[in-house]
């Protein structure tokens, strides 16, 4: 019998490797690279949904993992609100970081959607609505101040 990747045989076991090896529960994964053992894939940020998937660093801190996603909010980390001209500005619009200059879905502000009502092709560019519904009251936040070119 061969041990999967990770799991080192004792005992005429397999267990996951590391500095104790053994079994991982049913809410961990046997996960190698620099710090291999059992890792909860639901929670861990350098493992989040799967070995090795970390979650990003936004604004020099690192997202949250919940649920084996990664997500911004209340109990991790915020998103940074601004940005320079020309760099997205990103939010945490329903624990996510979100682009606000370009998210169809939260253009300009969180759940400011762009396909909602109005007529022709909707678009977001520079944080406000094109040729659809949608509204802000905030008005285009700041950095969202140089449209894309358009293709």
């Amino acid at each position: 019998m061969v041990c999967p990747t990770n799991q080192v045989c004792s005992g005429s076991t397999c267990l996951c490797g590391g500095a104790t090896p053994r079994a991982c529960t049913a809410s961990e994964m046997c996960c190698g690279g620099t710090s291999p053992g059992c890792v909860n894939v639901m929670t861990d940020a350098n493992n989040c949904g799967g070995c090795g998937v970390k979650c990003p660093m936004v604004d020099g801190r690192q997202l949250m993992c919940e649920g084996g996603m990664c997500k911004c909010g209340a109990g991790g980390n915020m998103c940074p609100t601004m940005a320079t001209i020309g760099t997205p500005v990103l939010a945490c619009c329903g624990n996510q970081c979100v682009d606000l200059c370009a998210s169809m879905t939260n253009c300009g502000g969180c759940g400011n959607d762009c396909s909602v009502g109005g007529g022709g092709l909707p678009v977001c560019f520079g944080g406000a609505c094109f040729g659809g519904g949608g509204s802000y009251d905030a008005g285009v936040p700041t950095g969202c101040t140089i449209l894309p070119p358009i293709p």
